[in-house]
């Protein structure tokens, strides 16, 4: 009965092969560790994202990661933009990204306008850049619009960079926005 398989596995086959109450708990064996290897291999990206975001100090639950990939959200997008938020010192959660990513938002695009408008000194919320983005914009390029970067020639010293902020009413900006999108 067991002369077709190799003899490493007729051994420890071989010890319950007379009983018959052996062979469920060896098909059963078999199975689970089937779809133990399945799940492992399943989730091992995640258990991956989950370890980059760990030692990034941007908190990002395991449970959490799989609770995204059983929504169809890119993992991978929310951990590199949480780490990115994170990096720059802005407080923006995983919900928070994952929300304005279902909604069709391009969550990247947002964090990088408001990583910029931190390191600029202007004061953008959450809420804008998204408000901004859903809108059809990019916010990077409203960011970039209200600063102006200038390079000061000095003689015999290295060039100055100069940035300069002009206020912005972000509130202002969107509903000129909307306006645009009501009349087009």
């Amino acid at each position: 009965m067991l002369s077709g398989l190799p003899p490493m596995l007729t051994g420890a086959l071989a010890v319950g092969v007379g009983d018959d109450e052996s062979v469920p708990i060896l098909v059963f064996a078999v199975l689970f560790a089937v779809v133990a290897i399945v799940v492992l291999a399943s989730f091992a990206p995640l258990l991956a994202l989950w370890i980059q975001a760990l030692s990034a100090n941007a908190d990002v639950g395991f449970l959490h990661l799989v609770g995204m990939r059983l929504r169809r959200v890119s993992p991978k997008l929310i951990v590199a933009s949480r780490i990115q938020a994170v990096r720059a010192g802005l407080d923006i959660s995983t919900v928070q990204l994952e929300s304005h990513h279902l909604a069709g938002g391009h969550v990247a695009d947002v964090v990088r306008a408001l990583a910029a408008a931190h390191s600029a000194g202007l004061p953008m919320t959450w809420e804008d850049a998204t408000r901004i983005d859903l809108a059809g914009y990019d916010p990077l390029e409203a960011v970039q619009g209200a600063v102006d970067i200038r390079v000061e020639e000095q003689p015999g010293k290295a060039n100055k960079i100069v940035l300069k902020t002009s206020p912005v009413n972000w509130e202002q900006y969107i509903e000129q926005i909307e306006e645009q999108q009501a009349k087009g």
